[in-house]
């Protein structure tokens, strides 16, 4: 264990270590949810490798929510590994890509060459939020690595308490919506999509309301929101007429559809488009 550090994935951690100590593959996909600690768990490894030393310098990271990369940042990434590392140095240079699955097709394209035939002496890290975004292709060349999300730092505060927690229910899973849900702020947004949902028709003010407040984080609010209708359809489903169910899963066949393909959609639009199918199929009685 890293001193005064607490290690959440402590056997994916050793295997690792157990694979750098003898023939360590160059290429590793890492797979979990956003905010479940895929980042953390590859600087715990490489923390581990390093002990006291400065490993810095040897870190390479791109592709962050801001600053998406294009084909070209990865090409300048993978040109400053090859100044930073030779296959007599002691240590391997790290190269770490965030939300693999938002790469575009020539960035995507770029890394799999670079996979294919990968700078000596280098580890590469992919870390991706959705694994079905990822082309088979890349995730064929790496060795893959999928997170149990219960073992993450946020889930294992309060792991006894988690069945019963409509917080954990509402947020599928994901660590950082859960964490979100826990603030004054989530918990405020919570209420307040509640209140919209159990309407009897579209309060458009009330809506535009909730945008204005939370518009600077919008990936957030739009997961809550789908999240708790999913929930709140299926407490209600088991007890509607056929008719009901009808239209329940054609709103549902809705979601899936038009919001689960990683699309840039307009956020405001696509909430609005999301009540206002609710409220149009009559799904809030």
């Amino acid at each position: 264990m890293i001193k005064n550090e607490i290690i959440y994935f402590e056997e994916e951690l050793n295997l690792l270590i157990k694979c750098y100590q003898n023939r360590c593959p160059q290429s590793w996909l890492i797979d979990g949810p956003k905010g479940c600690g895929k980042k953390k768990l590859v600087y715990d490894f490489i923390k581990k490798i390093y002990k006291s030393k400065n490993f810095v310098q040897n870190v390479f990271e791109i592709n962050d929510d801001e600053n998406p990369s294009l084909i070209e940042e990865i090409r300048t990434l993978i040109n400053q590994t090859l100044l930073t590392n030779s296959n007599n140095s002691k240590f391997k240079s790290f190269v770490i890509i965030n939300n693999l699955e938002l790469l575009n097709f020539n960035s995507s394209n770029a890394l799999l060459k670079i996979i294919e035939e990968p700078p000596s002496n280098t580890i590469i890290f992919l870390l991706c939020n959705n694994l079905k975004l990822v082309p088979k292709t890349l995730q064929s060349r790496c060795i893959k690595i999928k997170l149990n999300v219960l073992n993450s730092p946020v889930f294992q505060k309060m792991k006894n308490n988690l069945e019963n927690d409509y917080d954990f229910k509402i947020s599928l899973s994901n660590p950082e919506l859960f964490e979100f849900l826990k603030s004054e702020e989530g918990a405020q947004l919570k209420n307040e999509i509640n209140d919209l949902l159990e309407k009897k028709d579209f309060n458009y003010l009330e809506f535009e309301k909730i945008f204005s407040k939370n518009s600077k984080d919008l990936s957030i609010v739009f997961s809550l929101i789908v999240n708790m209708l999913f929930y709140f359809l299926k407490k209600k489903f088991s007890l509607q007429s056929l008719e009901k169910k009808k239209k329940i899963l054609l709103f549902l066949n809705f979601l899936k559809n038009n919001f689960n393909k990683n699309l840039p959609l307009d956020k405001k639009r696509s909430l609005y488009l999301v009540f206002y199918e609710f409220y149009n199929l009559k799904l809030s009685l």
